[in-house]
């Protein structure tokens, strides 16, 4: 068998392995500290990709920062997020976590992973978290930002729906207030996706509009693929008089096919915050401190007890202490607050019409004409 030759003209000895690549570092290199759980915010305009999640042949934002992980780190985690965003939907306050033997400070791992990131993907702050931190799990609230535009814009199309017929805001938010409470989205949602929960507690759930913009605001414990988007479509058809306001109320009780015929683009739509219980979830911040951790420290005696029996225990001490941080778990879910069907919008009072832009690393805000 012959061997290629060498860049010195001869052959390679058949026990010479090839040289690795430069973007593979070598075993020896890789990071061998204790482990960490990284907790990253990040911000990312979702127009050049197809989601969040990792799809197959397709550019995604989690893909791009595995990427950025392996070549700045030398190691392929698991990147667990909070929102799993559509494709073309952006997000100002992306919350994921991923688990890593490098001993490099939290914001030097943010700075080397934006240093390798497209341009249209920032982390905003990386810092240390605990072992138990789960992006998605731990949340107890996404808020998600629908900007709808009553003109078009030179700099703005890649961040709005434009609506060219006039809006009436009136009848939108008398809509809007059917939305609060525990309700069954099903009718919202695509069907065609994996639906494990479909009942929906929405917490906040309003409107607010100037000249130029009008947005759409929601927050709620969870939500259904392509159920902000839809919601929205079907808010400008009361808008413009297609609908009645009611609709909304009938869509809730009835499961029908109609609101995915008014599905609005998804340039408009942002992922704007993820709330956790101790950083004031909804309605945590009004209530007695020991209801915003109902587990206090017996939470984390109990995920010490699971990392243990993961290493040493038996299986039914790994059972009964996965069973313990699950009631825990279970009991903080069962208190959370259940705000009153009255309250609309009280995110949004007090605010001027202002239009939220991303930017490489801050928020801008700019106050319309």
């Amino acid at each position: 068998m012959s061997h290629p030759p060498s860049r010195h003209g001869g052959a390679r000895p058949a026990g010479r392995p090839r040289p690795r690549s430069a973007a593979a570092p070598a075993a020896s290199s890789r990071p061998s500290g204790p482990e960490r759980n990284i907790r990253l915010l990040i911000e990312y305009e979702g127009t050049r990709y197809a989601g969040w999640q990792i799809q197959k042949a397709q550019r995604t934002v989690m893909g791009e920062i595995l990427r950025a992980i392996e070549t700045t780190l030398g190691e392929s985690p698991r990147l667990i997020g909070a929102g799993r965003t559509d494709a073309g939907v952006h997000a100002e306050a992306q919350v994921a976590n991923f688990l890593t033997r490098a001993v490099l400070p939290a914001g030097g791992i943010a700075e080397s992973l934006n240093t390798v990131l497209p341009a249209d993907i920032n982390v905003l702050r990386a810092e240390d978290a605990l072992l138990s931190f789960h992006a998605r799990h731990d949340a107890v609230a996404r808020r998600y930002r629908y900007q709808i535009a009553s003109r078009r814009s030179a700099f703005f199309k890649r961040f709005i729906w434009w609506v060219r017929r006039p809006l009436d805001l009136e009848r939108m938010k008398a809509a809007a207030g059917a939305l609060l409470g525990r309700h069954d989205f099903t009718s919202f949602a695509d069907r065609t996706a994996e639906i494990p929960e479909p009942r929906v507690r929405v917490f906040a759930a309003g409107l607010r509009g100037g000249d130029f913009l009008t947005s759409f605001t929601i927050e709620a414990d969870h939500f259904l693929p392509r159920m902000v988007r839809r919601i929205v479509g079907v808010l400008v058809q009361i808008g413009l008089g297609e609908l009645p306001p009611e609709a909304i109320a009938r869509y809730l009780h009835e499961v029908v096919d109609d609101p995915a015929r008014w599905t609005a683009p998804p340039s408009g739509l942002f992922l704007e915050r993820v709330l956790y219980p101790a950083e004031g979830g909804p309605g945590l911040e009004r209530g007695p401190r020991r209801v915003a951790r109902p587990c206090g420290s017996e939470r984390g005696r109990r995920a010490k007890r699971v990392w243990r029996a993961q290493w040493s225990g038996s299986r039914a001490q790994q059972s009964g202490a996965a069973r313990a941080a699950e009631a825990c778990l279970a009991a903080r879910r069962d208190l959370r607050p259940r705000p009153g069907m009255s309250q609309v919008a009280p995110l949004l009072s007090g605010r001027p019409p202002v239009a939220i832009l991303p930017a490489a690393r801050h928020r801008r805000t700019v106050s319309l004409p």
